[in-house]
């Protein structure tokens, strides 16, 4: 989006989601230690032939980006040749599903496209469909066909057939957010900025303008707000998690707006509603301009990225709490995150052992490449690789 509407999204931080990981994360150990292996066997089963890094990028105006790409993932989990997937105009969120993925093109207009991963050219093969709302943020991949879009600037949700490769995505309902807060120019209006399926008929949508997660009841056809949960006033939700044990369920909401990672809990079941708010932590120890942008949770570690700030930081998380009165995350690590302006990242893991994380710096042009240890936390930076704009990674 242009000026007003990142101050929003895009400029307001020049100024200043079918993958590897998902949203919904199961709760297991942390990530285990490697047994011992040759180098070359340990990288062949670390890093399969043929997984690439798709990159999602901001095209227009002054930025950098080719659309959708995608970069071979080689020994160490660095990134090597690059290609050109689909040349799309400003495709800001991406998901893939099978050989196929789907991506949002941020603008007054919104369209959301789908394409081939492996086309025999950029623009082979592209099917694209208005999403009736405007400067769309991010899509979630359903079953049976079916993607959910959340659009920033009108704060509304959209529910679409995936189609096929000659008839493309089509939609089939729209549900309008309502509400505003306290924040000027961030928050005069809803701005739906996250769609988390729960794996039990719903999704968890954040809404960045109004300080609420709604979760609406998804059927084959329509769109039906079930429950809303509030946050406090001026936190801005822009990203969440799903957290599910066999007792409790937990929700974390990354706060835009307050640099604060907020919780939700309730006992374990599969039906909307019955949601705690349990409290909130700070993600910095430092204070400053400070804009949370995305959150991973892998294990009882989580992972979130800070604009202006330029770091990433580690949480611990207790095990799910059936209510409110749990433990609350502790901050155990942070670390400068490569680049200016990280705005999304991808947590690489292989057979449970090692790991690597990569970083896209929206405004640095670069993607920065870190070994993840054996305990989960952040270790050396591997590599810096360039990227125009780089707004979202997907591993696949």
């Amino acid at each position: 989006m242009i000026l007003n509407r990142e101050l929003n999204r895009r400029v307001l931080f020049k100024v200043g989601g079918a993958t590897a990981l998902t949203a919904t994360a199961t709760v297991t150990s942390g990530i285990a230690a490697a047994s011992p292996a040759s180098s070359a066997e340990a990288t062949a089963k670390r890093y399969p032939r043929g997984q690439e890094l798709f990159i999602g990028s901001y095209t227009s105006g002054s930025n950098h980006g080719l659309g959708v790409s995608a970069v071979e993932i080689g020994e160490a989990g660095k990134l090597g040749t690059s290609r050109i997937v689909a040349s799309l105009a400003d495709p800001s969120f991406v998901v893939t599903s099978g050989s196929r993925g789907y991506a949002v093109l941020e603008s007054a207009q919104g369209r959301v496209a789908a394409f081939d991963l492996c086309p025999q050219t950029p623009s082979a093969k592209i099917q694209q469909s208005q999403v009736f709302g405007a400067d769309p943020a991010h899509l979630a991949y359903l079953p049976q066909g079916r993607l959910v879009v959340a659009n920033y600037t009108s704060g509304s949700v959209v529910l679409l057939a995936t189609g096929d490769a000659l008839s493309g995505p089509t939609v089939l309902d729209t549900l309008q957010l309502q509400g505003s807060g306290p924040v000027a120019g961030r928050q005069d209006g809803p701005h739906a900025h996250q769609v988390v399926p729960t794996g039990y008929g719903t999704v968890l949508v954040s809404d960045l303008g109004s300080d609420t997660v709604t979760e609406i009841e998804v059927t084959e056809s329509s769109l039906k707000a079930h429950s809303v949960l509030r946050v406090p006033a001026g936190t801005g939700p822009r990203h969440l998690v799903l957290r599910r044990s066999e007792t409790a369920d937990e929700i974390l909401v990354v706060g835009e707006l307050d640099t604060r990672v907020h919780l939700f809990r309730r006992p374990r079941r599969e039906a909307p509603g019955g949601w705690e708010y349990a409290g909130a932590v700070v993600l910095a120890s430092t204070t400053g301009e400070g804009y949370s942008a995305h959150l991973v949770v892998n294990g009882n570690l989580a992972y979130v990225s800070i604009r202006g700030q330029n770091q990433m930081s580690v949480l611990q998380l207790a095990e799910p709490q059936e209510n409110a009165g749990g433990a609350l995350p502790q901050l155990i690590q942070e670390v400068p995150s490569g680049g200016d302006w990280p705005r999304h990242f991808a947590l690489n893991q292989f057979n449970g052992t090692e790991a690597v994380l990569y970083v896209a710096h929206q405004r640095s042009d670069n993607i920065a490449v870190f070994r993840v240890d054996e305990t989960g936390l952040i270790g050396e930076q591997i590599q810096d690789f360039a990227a125009g704009t780089p707004v979202c990674l997907v591993v696949h």
